[in-house]
């Protein structure tokens, strides 16, 4: 297996890349030597062609991506040479297996297309018509020399501060057939093109007259209408927050795994509340939905700033720490906490987290090293504050299955989703943050933000009030919002999905039992159980080892609080 792949457009360069590697060793298709293959697509290999002439597929949380998939069939290129019904030439038919082939095999996919909007659509082209989901990186190659292409891969990529939103709008442009802009890639930074994504939009609904298609969520809502409209806490599934729709035709509904796995919950959520007479709860003490809120990489201004406003609102974080940067207090452009200022907030109730030991590329690492850089910070973490992270934060994100299953041991869980919220990059407004809380609310979802600079540094906010606001709006919807850390959310899942619950009748009332095999090391922290019943005329009491156990009902609800190996009884008069 090769751990990376590098795909360029031209046979030319990727031979210059793959020297520059030491992987110049030519195969069929590519060049090759240990984990790392270099292969070429020969320009614009994978064609793209609308679906359909008077239906554009949008919607108002669509990435430039997304939209771009939604709306084009992808397929080999025809052969320019032939006439009448053009087939794809036999050469490039065999260069495109060998690059499914090296895509299906490799851990990460590092784009090495030219700098510019063309290259931008012949890669994101080429990766839909894959359609394996795989991390990628972009190499941005300004000149063709063995140091800029040594050190990009080293860094796990070199884009410029400007790439994320130069490649949107670059499909977006491609989309609704704009042409871009080119701009001078010597130094410059591009212009915003003729088209942003907002344009795009735009253009789509009313411009032209394109109509848009059907709700996205037509297909998720005839999943579980039924249940939705009968179970309590319980609302359609939307589409797209689980996958994207017509991603490869319009009949042909397409999830990722995680979108599967996620849909898979939400309809034993569904069924459980609505089918069983005992059960846990989605969220503790019967919440719709629950938020955690969490801060990358250590900051001071977490220290200062964020842990204390929170505490104001009775919430706790999580603090995701790097530990070589940890006591960075003297460094004036970003500063860290100190190991004693993260030991105080663990002891305020905080989560402390690990986020790796230095922030380094862990999809371009050996497994081996991977486990190093986790295994570092959670020792440092667990000697200097006392308490040993049960929960990882991947470095950019990246989460490939062979690194997730390396976090994931001895943890309760390890961030895979996650909301960016900030001013200086996610452009968070009062507005867009108010809707995504209540987006939560309404699907009955875990929340998970993510916050890096506070007053300085990445993605910092131009007014904090803005994020203390936010809290107070959460605050002000506690009763169907659970706030915790995203170690107790994550436990308190997988313990809901991994306990059997069972109830029994007695001369009494009935006892109540709960069993799982999770290790109890990890997984101890108290459920809410319901008991369905008419318990409006009735005295209930419940009692564990004869001791008396605190209940409340909530309308045709019983609800207690139980571990996750347990027994308790129920009388009833």
């Amino acid at each position: 297996m090769n751990n990376i792949l590098i795909i360029t457009e031209s046979r030319t360069v990727a031979k210059t890349i793959a020297q520059a590697l030491g992987a110049n060793v030519l195969h069929k298709g590519y060049f090759g030597k240990g984990h790392i293959a270099v292969t070429w697509t020969g320009g614009g290999i994978i064609s793209s062609r609308p679906k359909c002439k008077f239906q554009f597929t949008v919607s108002s949380d669509m990435t430039a991506d997304e939209t771009f998939a939604a709306n084009f069939d992808f397929s080999v290129r025809k052969d320019s040479k032939g006439k009448g019904n053009r087939r794809a030439s036999e050469k490039d038919e065999a260069q495109i297996g060998v690059i499914q082939r090296l895509w299906r095999n490799a851990a990460t996919i590092v784009n090495a297309m030219k700098p510019s909007a063309p290259g931008e659509v012949i890669f994101t082209s080429l990766s839909n018509y894959i359609c394996i989901d795989r991390p990628v990186v972009r190499m941005w190659l300004t000149s063709i020399t063995r140091k800029e292409i040594v050190a990009s891969l080293e860094n796990g990529g070199n884009a410029p501060e400007y790439y994320a939103e130069f490649h949107d709008n670059a499909i977006a442009e491609h989309t609704i057939g704009a042409h871009p802009i080119e701009p001078d890639y010597a130094g410059l930074e591009p212009s915003h093109g003729l088209w942003c994504m907002a344009d795009l939009k735009a253009a789509a609904l009313t411009l032209w007259g394109w109509a848009p298609a059907k709700d996205i969520n037509t297909f998720n809502d005839s999943v579980v209408p039924a249940m939705c409209h009968r179970v309590k806490n319980c609302t359609y599934v939307s589409s797209h927050d689980l996958g994207r729709l017509f991603k490869d035709k319009e009949h042909d509904p397409h999830f990722s795994r995680k979108a599967q796995i996620e849909l898979g919950r939400r309809y034993a959520d569904a069924m459980t509340e609505l089918a069983e007479h005992v059960y846990v709860t989605r969220f503790r003490n019967n919440r719709r939905a629950a938020i955690s809120f969490t801060f990358d990489d250590g900051d001071l201004d977490h220290y200062l700033l964020a842990a204390p406003e929170l505490e104001k609102r009775g919430f706790r974080g999580t603090f995701w720490v790097i530990g070589q940067k940890v006591d960075a207090c003297n460094d004036t452009v970003r500063p860290r906490a100190s190991w004693s200022q993260l030991r105080e907030m663990a002891g305020r109730g905080h989560e402390i987290s690990n986020h790796s030991w230095t922030h380094g590329k862990l999809v371009l690492m050996k497994p081996e090293e991977a486990r190093r850089e986790i295994e570092m910070n959670d020792s440092a973490i667990a000697a200097n504050t006392g308490v040993r992270p049960v929960t990882f934060c991947y470095p950019y994100n990246a989460a490939p299955s062979w690194l997730i299953e390396i976090a994931s041991e001895g943890r309760v869980g390890t961030r895979l989703h996650q909301k960016g919220i900030g001013q200086a990059n996610n452009k968070s407004t009062p507005e867009s943050i108010k809707a995504w809380v209540d987006q939560v609310v309404a699907t009955g979802d875990w929340g998970v933000t993510m916050t890096h600079g506070i007053r300085v540094g990445y993605d910092n906010w131009h007014t904090p009030q803005d994020l203390w606001d936010m809290f107070d709006y959460v605050k002000s919807r506690e009763d169907s919002i659970w706030v915790a850390t995203f170690r107790d959310i994550a436990t308190y899942r997988t313990e809901r999905d991994n306990v059997a619950v069972k109830a029994t009748h007695t001369a009494t009332g009935m006892t109540i039992s709960t069993s799982t095999d999770l290790p109890a090391d990890l997984f101890n922290a108290p459920l809410t159980v319901a008991v369905k019943g008419d318990w409006a005329d009735k005295e209930v009491s419940a009692s564990r080892m004869g001791a008396y156990t605190p209940l409340r009902t909530d309308g045709n609800l019983l609800l207690l609080q139980m571990q996750p190996d347990d027994k308790v009884e129920i009388h009833i008069r």
